[in-house]
């Protein structure tokens, strides 16, 4: 018959509550996934959040870690007194003396009034030995060595000639940055010095060549007794150095002075305050200068 339905066979209708059996089901496992999902994720947030609140701390330890390590800074040179040593140069003379000390290394020099004066150059060797340095003559360096343990001054014309004459040591001095140092005669040449022909330099230009003389390696070579002129050495330093004497009653002392904490260059220029006078200056500064950087 047309229409009938099968014998056993299910209306139409009831296909909805088959699909309604099956919704229970599929509802549980949603719920069940979500809550593993959930747990999962909440797991994933708490390491996550415990890795964030680790952060700061990692970070600043990785901060301290990376930071420069602050190291100690060299001990500085002492401060000369400059007040006690013009107060030394001004006893003896504020115009006829010319003082100028500083330590070999960097440090801190001091200059009397009149240390950018130019005075006489008795008994200053140093610009030929340091030009002979820098030469690289060995004929020129030969002469200027003898000339510097002997105080020869046959050495040092010698040496002169070797670099090319009074013009090319005078062409080194202004070169090298000492402005107040001029040769115009030849050492020991009397007669241009009564014709007005006179050798010349500055406190400060002679110390700066101490300075320069003793990083050259050239301090042994000043080997003049100077306690025979009268200059004393104070406690615990060795004295090395030159003395020059001439025009205008000329009295120089270029001492390089060791110490138990550094070496010190010191020039004593004069001029009309004799030997004597000269030399109590110079041991004077030199006392002075010696408690002051030990």
């Amino acid at each position: 018959m047309t229409g009938a339905q099968p014998t056993g066979a299910q209306p139409t209708g009831a296909q909805p509550k088959k699909t309604n059996a099956i919704v229970p089901i599929i509802i549980a496992a949603v719920v069940a996934a979500l809550v593993v999902t959930g747990g999962v994720a909440y797991e994933v947030l708490r390491i996550m959040g415990n890795n964030n609140a680790a952060s700061p701390q990692s970070s600043a330890t990785t901060t301290q870690t990376q930071a420069p390590t602050a190291t100690a800074s060299s001990t500085p040179e002492p401060s000369l007194n400059t007040d006690k040593l013009q107060s030394i140069v001004n006893s003896y003379s504020s115009t006829d003396a010319a003082v100028s000390v500083r330590p070999v290394e960097d440090g801190d020099e001091f200059d009397s009034q009149q240390a950018n004066s130019k005075f006489v150059a008795a008994g200053f060797y140093l610009p030929v030995y340091l030009s002979a340095k820098d030469s690289g003559s060995a004929s020129a360096m030969s002469s200027a060595e003898s000339m510097m343990r002997t105080m020869s001054n046959d050495d040092g014309n010698t040496a002169i000639d070797d670099l090319g004459g009074l013009s090319a040591l005078n062409g080194w001095s202004s070169g090298a940055g000492y402005g107040n140092t001029d040769f115009q005669r030849m050492f020991g040449d009397v007669a241009a010095s009564n014709s007005g022909y006179e050798n010349y330099t500055s406190a400060s230009d002679a110390t700066k060549m101490l300075a320069a003389t003793a990083k050259a390696g050239g301090t042994d070579l000043m080997s003049f007794d100077l306690a025979s002129e009268g200059v004393n050495a104070p406690s615990g330093t060795t004295l090395n150095g030159h003395r020059g004497q001439g025009i205008k009653d000329s009295y120089n002392f270029f001492v390089l002075m060791k110490t138990g904490k550094t070496d010190v260059a010191v020039t004593v220029l004069t001029q009309n305050m004799g030997k004597d006078r000269a030399a109590a200056l110079t041991s004077d500064i030199l006392a002075e200068v010696a408690t002051e950087v030990k």
